[in-house]
């Protein structure tokens, strides 16, 4: 019964962080370049209640491989976005420190995985955030 247990947080472990977006570089930019909005946070398996001003929150990507967060934040920081198609996903920098993933993306929906370190991470057992495209 242990054994079982075992595997199953094991595979549920490595499913939560699956990637899946498998198309050309070409067909990923046309999907993934506009404005994305935040639809839902789910942290440590639960959804979590959006107050207004993340409500309002989201990613604008660009066709020149960077990404602006809104509201816009710190003008100095260089965003960028890179498709990683060995791992089939999309990872974010921030002044070329990787900052997360987007697992999947679609016409309605992308699903962004935050990176979590420090206290963060003792804390949080896992982050996804749901966004949804605004045209």
């Amino acid at each position: 019964m242990k054994t079982k247990l075992t595997l199953i947080f094991i595979l549920s472990y490595f499913s939560i962080f699956a990637q899946d977006i498998k198309m050309s570089k070409n067909e990923l930019t046309k999907l993934l370049c506009k404005e994305w909005k935040i639809d839902s946070i789910v942290v440590s398996g639960e959804k979590m209640t959006l107050g207004k001003s993340i409500q309002d929150s989201g990613i604008e990507f660009k066709n020149d491989n960077t990404f602006v967060e809104k509201p816009y934040l710190e003008k100095s920081d260089k965003r960028y976005w890179k498709y990683n198609v060995e791992k089939q996903c999309v990872e974010l920098f921030k002044n070329e420190k990787l900052i997360g993933t987007i697992k999947s993306v679609n016409n309605e929906l992308l699903v962004y995985i935050p990176f979590l370190d420090g206290e963060a991470k003792k804390i949080v057992k896992s982050s996804e955030i749901y966004l949804k495209p605004i045209n």
